[in-house]
């Protein structure tokens, strides 16, 4: 792609219509400050976390913003003060990032979370170029791609921008170790990326819990037990193969626009099912998202009252879409009877990338299994409506 001018770039922008995004002409970004690079954008994702966006349950209130939060790009313009990267080098850029104590990110506007804490935007990763601040620190150089096995594949290496740290970092928060079982509710991208992370450190069995069948078969061929939750009590399913015995490790990687067994909204469903689940003195590790906050023009679903219905659309066949809000009915006395933990938290990806860039070179892992279709970047429309009806498991969108 090619664009019109020096100035101007093409990038995914949320204009607070759900279910819709544009493709549409944006300043370029330039540098800064001394320590800014300018990255092309080589790969990006749609990740389930865009999905809240896209479905009007989740935005900041800026004006419409850039949209992405996963990417690889080539390193384009440095700043005077960069010392570590260089114009060519290949380089992941994390989803959110630290400059001094302020939380930067891209993809989302700038959010006020419950609680006080906000987020910087920085633009989105679905789009021609970025910029990364204090790069140095926060771009993770890749090694040249020269076509040899260390060079990996740019699948594998966009994973580290966010849902391989994710999940890898889920399983340590929650206490995991070798030699224990977990299950995991979502069989998405991050659900499956905490199974696989799972297995390689050593779990005995790995439940993972959906019903999207393309999922449940991806789950079951990464030696996951794929559990049908439409078709009995996934806690029951669970407890048959295990003798009765809860489980240690159990995740939440849905979040808040999960669904019951009728597949109705229900942001209850998900937490309550795993603390029943759980072992005694085991851990329920939240990895989903749970975000509420007022509606408004941007996120018109998005709710500080549980459940209102606002609209039915009649061109989505049978999706009620209701506000939605991160408060759930919650069984405290069965978590406390149990001794049982229940931990959860965003995560920043930085500390755990390096890590997880030597399994990748060293060809013990490819989590870009996950990906199964790969689309031009100007097809990116197109491709967050089949990622929201389940059509993909995970969309890459190649400049």
């Amino acid at each position: 792609m090619v664009n019109p001018t020096n100035d101007t770039m093409k990038a995914v922008i949320w204009e607070g219509h759900p279910y819709h995004v544009s493709l549409r002409e944006v300043p370029r970004p330039t540098i800064q400050d001394s320590e800014d690079v300018i990255v092309k954008m080589t790969t990006a994702t749609i990740c389930g976390t865009d999905l809240h966006v896209y479905h009007g349950v989740a935005a900041s209130q800026d004006k419409p913003w850039e949209l992405g939060h996963e990417g690889v790009g080539i390193v384009s313009e440095i700043g005077s003060s960069v010392s570590n990267l260089s114009v060519g080098d290949r380089v992941v850029v994390p989803d959110q990032i630290l400059v001094g104590s302020q939380v930067f990110g891209w993809g989302f506007g700038t959010i006020n979370f419950p609680g006080g804490e906000t987020e910087q935007g920085l633009g989105g990763l679905q789009a021609e170029y970025a910029r990364i601040p204090n790069a140095d620190v926060n771009a993770l150089k890749l090694p040249k791609d020269d076509g040899d096995a260390r060079s990996g594949d740019e699948n594998d290496f966009i994973m580290l921008s966010d849902i391989f740290c994710t999940a890898w970092a889920s399983l340590t928060n929650s206490g995991f170790q070798a030699g224990e079982a977990v299950a995991i509710f979502g069989a998405g991208p991050v659900g499956l990326l905490v199974a696989y992370s799972a297995f390689l450190r050593g779990a005995t069995a790995v439940y993972v819990i959906d019903h999207v069948p393309s999922r449940l078969a991806k789950a079951e061929s990464i030696g996951a037990v794929a559990i049908d939750f439409t078709k009995d009590n996934p806690v029951d399913q669970v407890k048959k193969l295990t003798g009765g015995s809860g489980i240690m490790r159990v995740f939440d990687v849905i979040g808040y626009e999960c669904v019951n067994e009728k597949l109705e909204p229900d942001e209850s469903y998900v937490i309550n099912r795993a603390i029943d689940l759980v072992a005694v003195a085991g851990t329920v590790f939240v990895t989903g998202v749970y975000y509420s906050g007022k509606p408004n023009k941007l996120a018109p679903y998005q709710s500080e009252k549980r459940g209102e219905c606002l609209v039915k659309n009649p061109f989505i066949i049978l999706l009620t879409l209701i506000t939605i809000q991160g408060f759930v009915n919650f069984p405290m006395a069965e978590l406390w009877a149990k001794s049982a933990t229940l931990a959860s938290g965003n995560i920043v990806p930085a500390p755990y990338q390096s890590t997880l860039l030597k399994l990748i070179e060293s060809g013990r892992a490819k989590p870009g299994f996950v990906v199964d279709k790969a689309v031009n970047f100007d097809e990116a429309p197109e491709a967050y409506r089949m990622f929201s009806n389940h059509e993909a498991e995970k969309i890459v969108l190649k400049f």
